[in-house]
């Protein structure tokens, strides 16, 4: 697990700090219980890193949980996609309980207008690929977002993040809406 942790940090401060990488984009969302964080690096037209932090304090639950991913994109049409994967890793307040593994998805997003889109991702990690006190883990959002500015855009989402140990028990990491604003760089 400190290895996992280890190589994320190292990524983090290379891909930040690096001449050749430049950030395509920061994302801020919270509610009431929770907050995130997203910094993506586009890499050409075809590869993105993404790196996130969630803090959620939902029904007495606290959680924080790190990822770092890597994913393909393309744009058709319309249609922009990303497929691929992202380590993370959780901990949460009840039984002290932690979570870490490789979660595989995607996103799509679909552009109404110049200004209006809509769009769906989704993470999920089994239990073949997924260690610690929980047999599985996903992360689902759809949103909508308004670019406001010709680099800033707002969004309005619906999370669902839950990790699961089968018969025994859930953990609702957070579950509920969301605000928050992007900027491109």
């Amino acid at each position: 697990m400190k290895q996992l942790l280890r190589l994320m940090s190292l990524s983090a401060f290379i891909a930040t700090f690096s001449n050749i990488a430049m950030a395509d984009s920061m994302e801020f969302g919270l509610s009431g219980d929770m907050v995130e964080a997203v910094y993506q690096i586009d890499f050409g037209t075809s590869y993105n890193t993404q790196f996130n932090y969630l803090h959620t304090d939902q029904d007495g639950n606290k959680s924080n949980t790190i990822g770092a991913g890597l994913f393909a994109s393309g744009v058709s049409g319309r249609f922009t996609t990303n497929l691929g994967g992202q380590l993370y890793w959780m901990e949460g307040s009840r039984n002290s309980t932690r979570s870490h593994g490789l979660a595989l998805g995607g996103s799509v997003e679909f552009a109404i207008t110049e200004a209006f889109s809509v769009g769906s991702s989704l993470l999920y990690s089994p239990d073949i690929i997924n260690g610690g006190y929980f047999e599985s883990y996903y992360d689902f959002d759809v949103r909508a977002s308004f670019q406001v500015m010709k680099h800033a855009s707002l969004f309005v989402a619906y999370r669902n993040t839950e990790a699961s140990n089968g018969s025994r028990d859930d953990y609702d990491i957070y579950k509920g809406g969301e605000l928050g604003f992007k900027f491109a760089l």
